[in-house]
Protein backbone atom coordinates (compact mmCIF):
# COMPACT_ATOMS: atom_id res chain seq x y z
CA UNK A 1 0.00 0.00 0.00
CA UNK A 2 1.31 3.56 -0.94
CA UNK A 3 2.19 5.93 1.62
CA UNK A 4 0.96 9.40 1.28
CA UNK A 5 3.42 12.08 3.00
CA UNK A 6 2.81 15.67 3.69
CA UNK A 7 5.82 17.42 2.51
CA UNK A 8 5.41 20.29 4.82
CA UNK A 9 5.14 18.34 7.64
CA UNK A 10 5.87 14.72 9.40
CA UNK A 11 2.65 13.17 9.00
CA UNK A 12 2.59 10.13 7.32
CA UNK A 13 -0.90 8.14 6.66
CA UNK A 14 -1.70 5.52 4.11
CA UNK A 15 -2.82 6.02 0.42
CA UNK A 16 -6.23 4.98 1.05
CA UNK A 17 -6.96 7.41 4.26
CA UNK A 18 -6.44 10.26 1.42
CA UNK A 19 -8.70 11.69 -1.17
CA UNK A 20 -8.37 14.74 -3.59
CA UNK A 21 -11.15 16.21 -1.54
CA UNK A 22 -9.30 15.99 1.92
CA UNK A 23 -5.94 17.42 0.97
CA UNK A 24 -8.17 20.06 -1.15
CA UNK A 25 -10.14 21.02 2.29
CA UNK A 26 -7.01 20.85 4.18
CA UNK A 27 -5.22 23.49 2.19
CA UNK A 28 -8.14 25.87 2.33
CA UNK A 29 -7.50 29.04 3.94
CA UNK A 30 -3.70 28.70 3.82
CA UNK A 31 -2.72 29.57 0.57
CA UNK A 32 -2.61 32.90 -1.01
CA UNK A 33 -1.65 31.35 -4.94
CA UNK A 34 -2.90 27.70 -5.66
CA UNK A 35 -2.08 25.32 -8.73
CA UNK A 36 -4.37 22.28 -8.32
CA UNK A 37 -3.44 19.46 -10.93
CA UNK A 38 -4.61 16.01 -10.93
CA UNK A 39 -7.12 13.59 -12.69
CA UNK A 40 -10.82 13.73 -12.72
CA UNK A 41 -12.55 11.09 -12.50
CA UNK A 42 -12.92 9.98 -16.02
CA UNK A 43 -9.20 10.04 -15.90
CA UNK A 44 -8.53 12.96 -18.17
CA UNK A 45 -5.99 15.71 -16.80
CA UNK A 46 -7.49 18.67 -15.44
CA UNK A 47 -5.94 21.65 -14.04
CA UNK A 48 -7.14 24.75 -12.13
CA UNK A 49 -5.79 28.22 -10.63
CA UNK A 50 -6.96 31.30 -8.90
CA UNK A 51 -4.81 33.28 -11.77
CA UNK A 52 -5.06 32.56 -15.42
CA UNK A 53 -1.46 33.87 -15.92
CA UNK A 54 0.78 30.93 -17.21
CA UNK A 55 3.68 32.18 -16.08
CA UNK A 56 2.56 32.57 -12.86
CA UNK A 57 1.49 28.45 -12.64
CA UNK A 58 5.09 27.55 -14.61
CA UNK A 59 6.46 29.24 -11.84
CA UNK A 60 5.05 27.19 -8.96
CA UNK A 61 5.45 24.23 -10.67
CA UNK A 62 9.07 24.64 -10.98
CA UNK A 63 9.61 26.34 -7.94
CA UNK A 64 8.14 22.95 -6.41
CA UNK A 65 10.44 20.96 -8.55
CA UNK A 66 12.98 22.30 -7.52
CA UNK A 67 12.23 21.93 -3.94
CA UNK A 68 11.68 18.68 -4.53
CA UNK A 69 14.83 17.72 -5.90
CA UNK A 70 17.16 19.69 -3.74
CA UNK A 71 16.11 17.51 -0.71
CA UNK A 72 14.30 21.25 0.70
CA UNK A 73 11.08 18.89 1.16
CA UNK A 74 12.26 15.85 2.49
Amino acid sequence: MAEIINLFSSTRVQADEVTADSVLKEARGKLVEALVLGYNSEGLFYVDANRNDKATMLYLIEDFKFRLLSGELD
